[in-house]
């Protein structure tokens, strides 16, 4: 957890111990980022969060 942001839990993954099917795609949250609507969508995300998005 963050010390300004203690209200999330977050996880980590590392390439090198996981198994292909430890994870499944989620076609409805799949984004393919070719598309400016889809831009758009991150940067929106990551506005409260302080985060910028460069392209």
């Amino acid at each position: 957890m963050s010390s300004q942001r203690d209200v999330e839990k977050s996880s980590v993954s590392f390439g090198d111990r996981l198994r292909e099917d430890d994870f499944a795609v989620e076609p409805a949250y799949g984004r393919a980022f070719v598309l400016p609507s889809d831009d758009e969508w991150l940067t929106r995300l990551c506005l409260p969060l302080m985060v910028g998005v460069r392209r």
